[in-house]
């Protein structure tokens, strides 16, 4: 069962020095990435800093408020994907799989450890379409009904669910569409003991597993 730290672990969310902590403590890396005004790709998870919307600033603009704040660049360059299992978890706009697909084309990035994942269906179909054979992930924290699932699986290797949703009748449910599953986010050792009683792949947690 893959333990994937939730953003890194015991400092501020998607810096360098969370995922320092994380990599002593986890298989995975789970990271938010947002797009820039200037078409670069930052990690990082609301889509305001402090009053302004991300994808209307510079990445220079946004490190003069949070100079914490990591290009994906840097995070490959730390966390190289030939050496690191990452979890890239696409926000905002959906032109971001556009630029994330162009990224790792012309980077060349290894495809083997990462997976990306999303809340937006179309980030997933322009990832999916675009053949470059990454692992994808939708994430939910909605209930559908059995028959949903045929289209909304489809395309993915993993389904991310929330705690709160994760019972019997749900797995028996996606069952005949295998996938793999993966559920977030463990704040608790209790919830993380509950969790590894149904037949997961992996827990993105705030705390060790």
């Amino acid at each position: 069962m893959l333990k994937i730290a939730h953003r890194g672990h015991k400092s501020k969310d998607n810096t360098r020095e969370a995922f320092l902590n994380a990599i002593k403590h986890f298989d995975m890396l789970e990271a938010d990435i947002h797009k820039t005004a200037d078409n670069r790709i930052v990690l990082f998870h609301d889509d305001f800093i402090e009053d302004r919307f991300i994808e209307n600033m510079y990445l220079n603009q946004i490190r003069s408020i949070d100079p914490d704040v990591l290009s994906l660049d840097e995070f490959f360059a730390y966390f190289p994907p030939s050496k690191y299992k990452i979890l890239l978890d696409l926000k905002g706009c959906t032109e971001l799989a556009n630029l994330l697909k162009t990224y790792i084309q012309e980077n060349n990035i290894p495809l083997h450890n990462i997976i990306i994942a999303s809340f937006n269906r179309k980030h997933l179909h322009s990832m999916f379409y675009s053949g470059i054979g990454v692992k994808l992930a939708f994430i939910t924290y909605n209930v559908f009904n059995s028959p949903e699932y045929g289209s909304i699986l489809s395309l993915v290797d993993y389904l991310i669910i929330d705690t709160s949703i994760l019972t019997k009748e749900l797995m028996q449910d996606i069952k005949p569409y295998n996938v793999k599953v993966l559920v977030c986010t463990c704040t608790s050792q209790y919830i993380c003991e509950y969790v590894k009683k149904f037949p997961i792949q992996g827990i993105i947690s705030d705390i060790i597993i």
